[in-house]
């Protein structure tokens, strides 16, 4: 069963927080992006993809600290390590130019 929580007199679900976060992230909407995406970790904080999205969604509000720690936990998780580990090194890259 999808966790739900209720948001200005509605009901909304892990789901469409994090279709809300991913569709808001991919209009570079970043701020409301990451409100999404907090709430869903908030809400179930045991998922690898929504780590992920909000370290990609705090890289592009340049908080690469932050952007490295949900990375870090999204592979603690079992997310894909490849790809993460990609950003990662991305992100160290970025801190030491």
């Amino acid at each position: 069963m999808d966790k739900t929580c209720v948001m200005e007199n509605e009901t909304i679900t892990y789901a469409e927080l994090i279709t809300n976060a991913e569709g808001l992230f991919g209009k570079g909407n970043y701020t409301e992006a990451l409100l999404d995406a907090n709430d869903a970790i908030e809400m179930k904080g045991d998922d690898a993809w929504a780590y992920y999205l909000r370290a990609s969604i705090k890289n592009h509000l340049n908080d690469m600290d932050g952007a490295k720690e949900d990375w870090e936990r999204s592979i603690q998780l079992g997310g894909d390590t490849i790809k993460y580990l990609a950003k990662l090194t991305e992100v160290e890259k970025y801190r030491f130019e």
